[in-house]
């Protein structure tokens, strides 16, 4: 109970991705796609990822600024979207978002900041198996790292 927080490197992250996500959870990515990887700088998210479709095969890639808009609703805005070199159109990736969202049981709603999609992310908050309400009031990108912190408390 009470205040909590945690730091994640993107080291930590991208080796989650290379070997839990495939190991221990196969079937969240498509079948397109493989290899996803993250850089993060303040205030900015970097997705990589390799795509295989047919005779298409290239990198895609999305700079995003992610920010906790209120506690338990993260904000996304999608600043670019490529394919190799190549802008990708940005209603494909807002609809593969919004898929992959509703698929994890969350709930979002899209925003537009300066003519940039941005995605608001509800995570409702949790209470654990104790009965424990968890509750995120911090979402911060810093150099090289993503900062959690919250509260948990006895309902």
């Amino acid at each position: 109970e009470g205040r909590w927080q945690a730091t994640f490197s993107a080291e930590q992250l991208n080796g989650w991705l290379a070997v839990d996500l495939v190991e221990n959870h196969p079937g969240q990515l498509p079948s397109a796609v493989s290899d996803p990887r993250v850089a993060i700088e303040p205030d900015r998210l970097s997705l990589a990822c390799r795509f295989r479709q047919g005779r298409f095969n290239t990198v895609l890639s999305l700079a995003l600024d992610a920010y906790l808009a209120e506690p338990n609703v993260v904000a996304v805005r999608i600043r670019t979207a490529r394919a190799g070199s190549l802008p990708m159109p940005l209603e494909g990736v807002v609809t593969q978002i919004s898929e992959a969202v509703q698929r994890a049981g969350l709930r979002i709603q899209w925003r537009q900041a300066d003519g940039d999609p941005v995605a608001m992310i509800s995570i409702p908050p949790h209470t654990d198996a104790r009965g424990k309400r968890v509750e995120i009031d911090t979402f911060r990108l810093g150099q090289g790292e993503v900062h959690v912190a919250g509260t948990t408390e006895r309902r």
